[in-house]
């Protein structure tokens, strides 16, 4: 007889379409092909090598939020913009001076400019945008539109 995990199953009903995951992956997918996804080697999974920046990106009544790991990366080496509905990241990492006499195994660390882009669903007013930075992690908090911060009912008529 074989174990078998299972787990809970909770209804929570009908869940809204996620608007960010399609587009997230596809850019993912496309800035590893567009860099390059590295050299496959028998010690580590290629899995982390394709994409440079890992995001969140959170929703809550009056904000969308992105969080982005950027370990080793300075906080004057990271640029914020928004251009239209694009918000854009991008980052210098600084790399230490190459062992020539060491033979790698495995590199995995990488150094150089990188960018990260998201499509907002809505046009953000950039003054009123903050982009926070503190022990590798990029918080940059996008205020939603008043008219989006709440739910407006519509009346139903019965004809």
């Amino acid at each position: 007889m074989q174990p078998t995990r299972s787990s809970p199953q909770t209804s929570q009903g009908p869940q809204p379409y996620n608007l960010f995951s399609l587009p997230l992956e596809w850019g993912r997918m496309m800035e590893a092909f567009i860099s390059g996804a590295g050299s496959l080697t028998p010690f580590g999974s290629p899995m982390g090598l394709l994409s440079p920046v890992r995001i969140d990106v959170l929703e809550d009544e009056s904000a969308f939020e992105l969080v982005a790991e950027m370990p080793g990366v300075q906080a004057q080496d990271i640029d914020v913009e928004l251009e239209g509905q694009e918000l854009r990241i991008s980052a210098q990492k600084n790399g230490e001076a190459q062992h020539q006499s060491d033979r790698f195994h495995l590199k995995e660390r990488s150094f150089g400019h990188f960018s990260r882009s998201v499509m907002l669903p809505f046009p953000a007013d950039v003054e009123q945008v903050c982009a926070d930075f503190s022990n590798g992690i990029l918080t940059v908090r996008v205020p939603k539109p008043e008219a989006l911060q709440r739910t407006q009912h519509i009346r139903v008529r019965d004809r």
